[in-house]
């Protein structure tokens, strides 16, 4: 079992990476401790302004999403997060202690959004 620090740092930097690169217009924390948040802004601006990528109508970057006609299906990041976490969880569970804290703190993050639970949206 690994150590009780291993597992705080990896989450800490798993929630700080989508902190970091996800769009804040929707996060709790932000309204909540809004001076904290706002000294980020301008390295979030720099890191929203980069390419998309995707084939056709399949987003990759910055997020998932599958475009079809005019609805938009957006597999979330804590979704995706947690499917990935599922997997090492089950096929390794006393390895990988460390990327495990990762996508837990990434998936945790994610929770934290109001539209969390909105897939499905209109384009």
């Amino acid at each position: 079992m690994g150590s009780p620090l291993e597992i705080a740092v990896g989450a800490i930097t798993g929630f700080s990476i989508f902190q970091l690169t996800c769009p804040s217009h929707h996060f709790y924390l932000d309204r909540k401790y809004p001076g904290l948040f706002q000294k980020l802004s301008a390295i979030k601006r720099k890191l929203h302004k980069g390419p998309k990528v995707g084939i056709k109508n399949f987003e990759i970057i910055p997020s998932v999403r599958l475009n079809i006609k005019k609805r938009s299906i957006w597999i979330h990041h804590w979704m995706w997060l947690s499917v990935i976490l599922g997997f090492l969880v089950y096929n390794s569970p006393e390895q990988y202690l460390f990327a495990k804290s990762v996508f837990a703190g990434g998936a945790i993050h994610g929770f934290l959004y109001k539209d969390r639970f909105k897939i499905i949206s209109s384009s």
